[in-house]
């Protein structure tokens, strides 16, 4: 399940984060929200169910999680859920988004002290999306353009990292010719 999981979160996170630094002039992440509702919400609550069947609770936590994050992510840009046109001011909806981004960042916090132990990649994985979060909470709750793109650059970084560890979980000796071997954390 866990490849499954990462490459859902890597590919919800690299677009969100293309649309962050506005490549192609794209500003608005309308485009997102299928795939945040189906591929980064349900099917990371599917993994995140599947490995709390496997006894991981670290990576049941952290789909079923961030599938969560990916579904309310996209429930923000469907009328039906009333988000935006429920708040009167562009900067009350700003503070909003800020209390939901910091929310998540205290979250992942508890994650990145969860993989001090584990291997290199994996906790700088944790501590990209920290640091994304960080900056998507900075940029709502100050307007800061710089925060933006700097969320946007730090999401695609993580996002490839996801893809990498979705890599090392499915290449083996039988089915590829490069394997990838965990970087231990220094103790």
């Amino acid at each position: 399940p866990a490849p499954l999981g990462l490459s859902a979160f890597a590919y919800c996170t690299f677009v969100a984060s293309l649309i962050n630094i506005g490549v192609r002039g794209v500003a608005n992440d309308n485009v997102n929200s299928g795939s945040a509702m189906f591929y980064g919400g349900m099917i990371q609550m599917i993994a995140g169910l599947w490995e709390y069947s496997l006894e991981n609770a670290f990576g049941g936590l952290a789909f079923c999680s961030f599938g969560g994050y990916w579904f309310a992510s996209a429930s923000m840009n469907i009328p039906w859920f009333n988000t935006s046109v429920s708040y009167t001011t562009q900067h009350e909806l700003d503070n909003a988004m800020g209390f939901f981004y910091l929310g998540w960042l205290l979250f992942t916090v508890v994650l990145v002290t969860c993989t001090v132990k584990s291997t290199f990649l994996f906790f700088l994985l944790f501590v990209l999306v920290f640091l994304r979060l960080l900056l998507l909470t900075l940029y709502r709750f100050y307007n800061l353009h710089s925060c933006i793109v700097g969320a946007g650059v730090i999401g695609i970084l993580a996002s490839l990292l996801a893809w990498y560890h979705a890599y090392a979980g499915l290449a083996t000796k039988q089915n590829s010719y490069y394997v990838v071997d965990p970087w231990p954390m220094p103790i």
